[in-house]
């Protein structure tokens, strides 16, 4: 669903562009009105991705169970789970859904337990383990999302995660 435009000073690259199925091409230096006819075109219901669903992994069948503080079980996929926030005045992880609610799990659920059932879960901070599924960038130690988990907060990647979060990115 990428769209890719080429921005150069050289015209002689247009017939790559075009080859090689690019969107649009801009030459430097760029008129105006040709960047808002650019924008315009990539704004396009057609061209935006309203609902994103990250790929369903292999683990995608075996469900994830998570026990909730008051014993109920709850079966979750992969591709359910945005990340879960450790939440300390209650001293408990609480697990981020695709339906935008939020899950608390059992007092005694650990971070390494959480990270140990799939390659997608990554400790970044003491505090967070994102699913790197929806994880898009990380821009000035701060998670960038896809929706529906990229305004909800602020993920930190702190410097003590950040080298175990670019491993496990390779891992999948």
């Amino acid at each position: 669903n990428m769209k890719i435009v080429f921005y150069t000073a050289h015209d002689r690259y247009v017939i790559d562009a075009l080859r090689a199925k690019a969107f649009d091409f801009l030459l430097k230096p760029v008129e105006p009105a040709e960047l808002q006819t650019v924008l315009s075109r990539l704004c396009k219901p057609e061209y935006i991705v309203h609902n994103y669903m990250p790929p369903v992994t292999a683990d995608a069948g075996k469900p994830f169970v998570v026990t909730t503080p008051t014993g109920d079980l709850r079966f979750l996929h992969t591709s359910e789970i945005g990340y879960f926030r450790y939440q300390s005045a209650r001293k408990i992880w609480e697990v981020a859904l695709t339906n935008g609610t939020f899950l608390p799990l059992k007092r005694n659920t650990t971070a390494e337990q959480l990270c140990a059932y799939d390659t997608a879960f990554t400790q970044i901070h003491q505090s967070y383990i994102i699913n790197l599924h929806y994880l898009i960038m990380v821009q000035d130690n701060r998670c960038i999302m896809y929706p529906p988990f990229n305004s909800l907060e602020e993920l930190v990647v702190s410097k003590k995660y950040k080298k175990k979060m670019i491993e496990r990115f390779y891992q999948l």
